[in-house]
């Protein structure tokens, strides 16, 4: 699979328009930013759905061969469902999605993920924006407590700030698709 420039320069740009905000907001990871990639507000729009899942997908099966992908409920969430859409059950590389719980259910089951995930299962760790890597680091605990192989870490946007060397040394490869850098270059520019 191969990227298609195209399809990358519509979501760069989708991403600039729809997901980029400047303003001084703490994120997820608890630091301070100047700006905010909510990668949600172009995953509700068809066509940014089907840009993450083909993009995405190229980046993920270029490497690895998992039978699932999945990530820490909220960000990873709609990034895994564009994966499976993409990928569809006809495909060649056809995959399953699993949730990990911010917090496991307190009924029910207490389950802490969601989704059909069994011991040996190979899957790939998908998230929206990496930052400092803590929320990529507690899907892998969860993932490897129910005896899942974690093959690597794709990410839609690296914002650049650690979290993917904090991965790497960990022995995680990590891709992602674009760069915080790129999505701000073009902004500061217009």
């Amino acid at each position: 699979m191969s990227p298609n420039n195209g399809s990358r320069g519509r979501l760069l740009q989708m991403l600039r328009e729809k997901a980029l905000r400047r303003a001084p907001v703490v994120i997820s990871s608890g630091a301070s930013s100047t700006y905010h990639i909510n990668c949600q507000m172009v995953a509700r729009y068809p066509v940014g759905f089907q840009l993450i899942g083909s993009l995405l997908a190229i980046e993920i099966f270029n490497r690895w061969e998992p039978v699932a992908v999945g990530g820490l409920e909220r960000g990873a969430d709609p990034m895994a469902f564009a994966v499976m859409a993409y990928c569809g059950p006809f495909s060649a590389h056809p995959v399953r999605t699993f949730s990990v719980r911010q917090s496991p259910k307190t009924h029910g089951l207490n389950q802490a993920l969601d989704g059909d995930l069994n011991p040996g299962d190979k899957v790939v760790i998908v998230d929206d924006v990496l930052t400092s890597g803590a929320s990529i680091e507690r899907a892998i605990e969860r993932v490897q407590a129910v005896g899942a192989a974690v093959l690597g870490v794709a990410v839609l946007v690296d914002r650049e700030a650690g979290g993917r060397g904090k991965l790497e040394a960990a022995g995680y490869a990590v891709v992602s698709v674009f760069r915080a850098s790129e999505i701000l270059a073009e902004d500061s520019a217009a």
